[in-house]
């Protein structure tokens, strides 16, 4: 005959009476208030946006932008740490062609600083009356109507804002041209042409032209350009004189 043991049963806590648990809880706690500390207490509320940089723009309208961005899905904060930065850094580079690049940081607990770099034009591209500067990349992003002291580049067709005027690779080239010509000689250019097999360009105190090579030495050519000004036209007399082609070893005259 089998003899059956029995062990008596422990008495467990109430889980509510467990250490872990009030450990738990307390967490629990901490950290919903910390949330709500961080995200809803109003010393976190957006006080003050301010935008640096500016040259071209106003600081002020790129202010207002940012301050109608203050929104997640379809309600509206004020809080520095759920406002969207890179959505309304990209609706700014959006709106405002001249910026090249801003950034906007928190300055806790309540200020938004915007800081903006603007693109620095390198030309301006004309077709008939419309000139727009561009940069470095020959990108147009601002409508140019007193730059006088910018080099300028002709075209013969329609331009607009917000698009690539013209390659980088030709644009260091004019721009190297005009270098070595205020550089070596007293020539000043009123406007280069962009041709198929030259670069064409006119001067602003004489009726002659200068042709360039797009494959050739630039200061190379603005050197024999040098020489040829010095021994045929010392007196700077130069007379019925269409054009000078620097394009080749020897230079044509016409």
């Amino acid at each position: 005959m089998k003899v059956r043991k029995y062990k008596r049963k422990k008495n467990r806590k109430p889980f509510y009476k467990r250490k872990f648990f009030w450990f738990s809880f307390l967490g629990v706690v901490l950290f919903l208030g910390l949330i709500y500390f961080f995200l809803f207490s109003p010393i976190f509320e957006i006080k003050q946006i301010k935008a640096q940089g500016c040259d071209f723009l106003d600081c002020s309208q790129l202010e207002k932008i940012v301050e109608s961005q203050r929104r997640i899905l379809f309600f509206t904060t004020n809080n520095i740490f759920l406002f969207n930065r890179k959505e309304a850094e990209a609706k700014l580079a959006k709106s405002f062609l001249p910026i090249k690049e801003v950034v906007i940081k928190r300055k806790l607990p309540n200020k938004l600083l915007l800081e903006v770099v603007e693109r620095k034009p390198k030309a301006q591209v004309c077709f008939e009356d419309s000139c727009f500067m561009i940069d470095k990349t020959g990108f147009a992003f601002r409508k140019s109507e007193d730059a006088s002291e910018l080099l300028s580049i002709c075209v013969d067709r329609d331009i607009s804002l917000g698009s690539n005027l013209l390659s980088t690779e030709i644009l260091n080239i004019i721009l190297e041209i005009e270098q070595n010509l205020n550089d070596k000689t007293i020539l000043k250019t009123k406007c280069y042409y962009i041709l198929e097999d030259k670069i064409k360009v006119t001067l602003k105190d004489y009726n002659f032209s200068l042709y360039f090579s797009k494959e050739k030495d630039v200061a190379l050519q603005v050197s024999d350009l040098e020489l040829l000004l010095k021994n045929k036209f010392p007196e700077e007399q130069f007379g019925d004189l269409d054009y000078i082609d620097l394009r080749f070893d020897k230079i044509f005259l016409k």
